[in-house]
């Protein structure tokens, strides 16, 4: 199997792997220089010289060619066919080979003249276009040779296009693949086989291979001829839903080319359904860059990826990688419901029962270890609750008692089911309108302007607020989707200056708006207590889609009941939110 290095560096295990990083003309090039199994020789009318080809390429490139052929001497081991200047000859194979070749004052007429016998009309356009360029004289060129288009089909094809027909029409295949479970029959050509990859090469030059079947049942039909496109033309459709499947053909066979070509695909069209999977074949194989790059994926969109089928197929190292992190973006009860829908799923594997206890041992102490990444406000107010404390990384009951790892789980559960006191919820809060009384006010906003667009890469947006009275701090705003109907996931809490979490103020909500809201209100269910001049941060994390944004910001906010709010910059805001431009334009409080 091939491997890729970052600087691509092909490494197959073969010793004689030459067809590595090379194109059609190039493998077929190789082919005809170090005459490789040819079968057909060419011989000089005037002297012993000997020019070796391949039955394969001359069939498929001229008619004339495929005429003679298959003629009843073409199932001799060698046929001799009289040739002109040898020279000029061999540039003429070259071009059957390549689609290209040298030409020059010197063999332009003769080129011409083996494009019109042997009906190459590209090659034949090629010459005439030199000879016009620099104006040689054509009286002595021969005429034109006339040959009927309907076994002409090669007339103006390219190498690839005359490739394509050949696999196609099944015109002289000798290699019969049986794919997929039903033995699906798709038949090729074993001179294009073993010039593209060195895996084939080993597999079909010997006298076995010759007469016998090879199976594949590892893909399907339609992918394996996919593959197969590739092999004839260095061109094939590299898809959602085929990538994966190319890559791993591409691993097996050695074709390094279409191996980088799915690795670009698969890292530049990285997806929350795909994203895992992605994960685990270049971990698998030891693909540095699209490990890279799906981890990062992976970690970025987390609250949806966790949630995700490949999340599960995941190996423990993966889910450790993942899970272990501290910029992982996602609810800790979405993660804590991954782990105990993960570790099922690895009983399953492992063929255990699934307890609490083969739980536990399949995970092992990574929710142990997941404690001291759990963000600083959720522990704050986990504790505060009472659900639980950390002692040197051991889990204990509020009573003191040691505590099954898995009764983080419950732990979870149980704090998004307070509705007295917890803020985590899967539903949105209702709006201001619907929650608004005559005591609950929403600032004037601190931006002048809305403009579009705003993103967001899984950081926190943050600004400093200081209020000159005592307030209770209803909720705040944020800004509306760019277009349609869009789901925002919030994560939010507010610091007192000593990076504590204020008591109420952790939420989760998950929000749809639309793009007809401007702005859209985070409410908290029971009122967070702020006190008179003193700084406060409001830390968002917000995951969605691209929304407006606010400019123009001012550094205090009047309102009309008495209420100033003065703004600063937070070093903790790590997405753009300023006091001049960003999210957060206004915030809903009553006073105390």
């Amino acid at each position: 199997m091939a491997t890729t290095s970052d600087d691509g560096e092909v490494s197959t295990g073969f010793v004689n792997d030459w067809q590595a990083g090379k194109t059609l003309p190039q493998c077929n090039r190789h082919m005809l220089d170090t005459e490789a199994y040819c079968d057909v020789t060419f011989r000089n009318e005037n002297a012993d010289i000997l020019i070796h080809a391949h039955r394969y390429t001359l069939v498929s490139r001229s008619c004339v060619l495929h005429a003679i052929l298959s003629h009843h001497l073409a199932g001799k081991p060698e046929i001799t066919i009289p040739v002109e200047d040898s020279d000029d000859f061999k540039q003429f194979l070259v071009y059957l080979y390549t689609d290209s070749t040298v030409i020059d004052t010197d063999n332009v007429s003769s080129l011409l003249h083996l494009s019109r016998k042997y009906s190459l009309t590209n090659l034949e356009d090629m010459c005439l276009d030199f000879i016009h360029t620099e104006k040689l004289p054509t009286t002595n060129t021969p005429e034109e040779r006339e040959t009927s288009s309907n076994v002409n089909w090669q007339a103006g094809m390219s190498l690839s296009q005359c490739n394509m027909h050949m696999l196609n029409t099944e015109d002289g295949c000798d290699v019969t693949f049986l794919v997929g479970s039903e033995h699906h029959v798709i038949k090729a050509h074993r001179y294009v086989l073993i010039s593209r990859s060195c895996v084939f090469d080993a597999m079909l030059s010997d006298d076995w291979a010759k007469s016998s079947d090879v199976r594949v049942p590892d893909m399907t039909p339609d992918h394996f001829k996919q593959f197969l496109i590739y092999i004839y033309t260095d061109d094939t459709s590299v898809d959602s839903d085929n990538a994966t499947v190319l890559l791993h053909a591409a691993r097996k066979y050695a074709v390094a080319l279409l191996e980088n070509k799915c690795l670009q695909f698969l890292q530049r069209n990285l997806t929350v359904d795909n994203a895992c999977y992605v994960l685990d074949i270049a971990y698998r194989h030891g693909y540095v860059k699209l490990f890279d790059a799906a981890l990062s994926f992976v970690k970025g969109h987390g609250q949806r990826c966790l949630q995700s089928h490949g999340f599960l197929m995941l190996s423990k190292e993966l889910v450790d990688q993942i899970i272990l992190t501290s910029d992982l973006i996602a609810f800790k009860h979405v993660v804590l419901k991954t782990l105990d829908r993960w570790s099922e799923f690895e009983c399953q594997r492992q063929g255990r029962e699934i307890t609490k206890n083969s739980k536990k041992a399949v995970l092992g102490r990574t929710l142990e270890k997941m404690t001291f990444n759990v963000d600083s406000f959720l522990v704050h107010e986990l504790r505060a609750l009472r659900m639980f404390s950390s002692v040197q990384g051991e889990q204990y009951r509020s009573d003191g008692s040691k505590a099954d790892l898995f009764t983080q789980f419950e732990c979870t559960k149980t704090h998004k089911n307070i509705s007295s006191e917890s803020q985590m919820s899967d539903k949105a809060p209702k709006k201001t309108e619907d929650v608004l009384t005559s005591r609950y006010q929403t600032s004037g906003r601190r931006y002048e302007t809305t403009r579009n667009c705003y993103t967001y890469y899984g950081f926190s947006d943050a600004v400093l607020f200081r209020c000159n009275k005592k307030i209770s701090l209803r909720g705040f705003q944020l800004y509306g989707p760019l277009k349609g109907l869009a789901n925002y996931d919030v994560i939010t809490n507010i610091l007192d200056n000593n990076d504590l979490s204020l008591p109420m103020s952790v939420l989760e909500c998950s929000y749809a708006v639309n793009d007809d809201e401007e702005v859209f209100d985070v409410m908290y269910k029971n009122a967070v207590a702020i006190k008179a001049d003193v700084w406060y941060t409001l830390v968002v994390k917000i995951l969605g889609p691209d929304s407006r944004a606010g400019y123009g910001g001012n550094i205090q906010v009047r309102c009309p009941d008495g209420v100033v709010l003065d703004f600063r910059n937070s070093e903790k805001s790590e997405n753009g939110t300023s006091v001049t431009v960003g999210q957060i334009p206004a915030l809903v409080y009553s006073i105390r």
